[in-house]
């Protein structure tokens, strides 16, 4: 059984090629991350980049979750979704594709390519790269943005916030994203720990989410 969910603005004959080729374009793509039941390839489909990432699982009690849309991919899918629809920018989930059986069941997430750097790599302590003011205060309204919709991302650490050379910032990976006031705490908890353990922009950070009006500071 193959169950499938798509972006509303997703091209028709698109569509039909991502679901026919996604397999082999994952199968031939560049891994970014592998883990024990996910991977998340860079691939490329009739000459665009695309970030596909793969879940699979191996039990009756995945399959349950997969059939009734409460798997991680059924998650990302749909917070994404959620957070274009409300303007904060969040990397274009294209396409859900679930292959789903009872003791074997694997699932693809393509997603749009989100162009630029991880703020990983701006806070490492021998970088040459540095933030610029505007790039400052587009973290702050996007992580503001997030928070404000009573969202918490639930993995917000700083290889999940890419940061373009325009200086616009787009937050990807949303498997353990949830409505939840406990998890913003622990969101913000997270991100701050992280950027003020290698670098001094966590102040300017911050002072630049007060201003946006972000309800938890």
């Amino acid at each position: 059984m193959i169950i499938t969910h798509r972006h509303p603005e997703l091209d028709e004959a698109l569509f039909h090629r991502l679901l026919e080729s996604h397999t082999d374009a994952y199968d031939n793509g560049k891994r970014i991350n592998q883990k024990s039941h996910q991977g998340v390839n860079e691939c490329h489909i009739d000459g665009t980049a695309y970030m596909i990432k793969c879940y699979r699982q191996n039990s009756p009690f995945a399959y349950i979750r997969f059939l009734s849309g409460r798997a991680r991919v059924d998650t990302s899918f749909r917070y994404a979704g959620l957070l274009n629809s409300h303007k904060v920018a969040a990397a274009k989930h294209l396409i859900a594709i679930k292959h789903l059986s009872p003791l074997k069941s694997l699932a693809f997430l393509i997603m749009e390519t989100a162009p630029g750097t991880p703020l990983f790599q701006f806070i490492q302590p021998e970088t040459h790269l540095t933030l610029s003011e505007s790039a400052v205060e587009n973290i702050a309204h996007l992580i503001t943005g997030l928070h404000k919709l009573g969202i918490a991302h639930g993995d917000l650490h700083t290889r999940n916030l890419i940061i373009a050379e325009d200086d616009s910032v787009q937050l990807i990976d949303f498997d353990n994203t949830r409505k939840s006031t406990n998890g913003i705490q622990k969101d913000l908890n997270r991100f701050r720990n992280a950027v003020s353990a290698t670098s001094s922009y966590e102040p300017a950070i911050i002072e630049a989410m007060i201003r946006a009006g972000h309800p938890f500071l």
